[in-house]
């Protein structure tokens, strides 16, 4: 794929747990979030990553209950490769590290 390609391709948006959490309980700013990710799926794909899915997986019954509220907000799960886990790691050793 060549660089001008890489461009044309709709925007993915990963939603993090905390987000979802402020939906889910309706948390101060919870419109902002959901007008945000409003925008972000017009403009593309919203993902949720195996982690996310599994910090926010307490407030449902199953599996299938989550992926069902995922799918309403218009998100889908996405796996990610293992080069990346390992950089999230990483960037996470870092972050707690620096205070």
């Amino acid at each position: 794929m060549n660089f001008a390609a890489q461009w044309m391709q709709p925007m993915k948006t990963t939603i993090d747990s905390s987000v979802l959490w402020c939906l889910l309980k309706k948390q101060s700013g919870f419109e902002e979030w959901q007008q945000a990710l409003w925008q972000a799926g017009n403009d593309g794909e919203l993902l949720v990553c195996p982690v996310v899915f599994a910090e926010i997986a307490p407030a449902f019954d199953s599996a299938t209950d989550t992926l069902k509220h995922l799918r309403r907000l218009g998100a889908r799960w996405d796996d990610f490769k293992p080069d990346a886990a390992f950089l999230a790691g990483e960037i996470h050793t870092a972050y707690r590290q620096a205070g």
